[in-house]
């Protein structure tokens, strides 16, 4: 009876792990048949994602100029009706022209590394990418 026993836990165990392997080895043709295609979709959405960052980035700068010299002639629009008026119109204009120059350099130059290393050295990016999702 015991002998029995021992068998039929025997057997059960070698085909747990018997197929344990099997859905092992189907997991792995499963990821070497979409790893190719899963590379290249993070690359191309990240080229995208920074891309569209450096856009932000230089709109904010081309505001930033246009406000700028936009400043002068509000400016002096507003001057002959009096010094709080004309004080809080160049206050606006400089906090709006302080404010979009500072946001444009900061996104420029957060993505600008970020961007390059997808374009030119995708791999560096991917193990940086692929380390950074294990280490959280």
């Amino acid at each position: 009876m015991k002998s029995e026993t021992l068998e039929q836990l025997d057997k059960s165990g070698a085909d747990a792990i018997k197929t344990a392997q099997e859905y092992g080895t189907q997991i792995v043709e499963f990821v070497k048949e979409q790893a190719p295609e899963l590379i290249e979709e993070i690359i191309l959405f990240k080229r995208v994602e920074y891309s569209l960052y450096m856009c932000i980035g230089i709109v904010l700068g081309i505001i930033s100029y246009k406000l700028t010299r936009m400043a002068p002639p509000i400016l002096k629009k507003y001057a002959p009706y009096d010094e709080l008026h004309e004080f809080c119109t160049a206050f606006a204009i400089i906090v709006s022209i302080i404010f979009t120059s500072i946001a444009g350099c900061i996104t420029m130059s957060i993505n600008l590394t970020t961007l390059c290393q997808v374009w030119f050295a995708p791999r560096l990016y991917l193990l940086e990418y692929f380390s950074d999702l294990v280490s959280r």
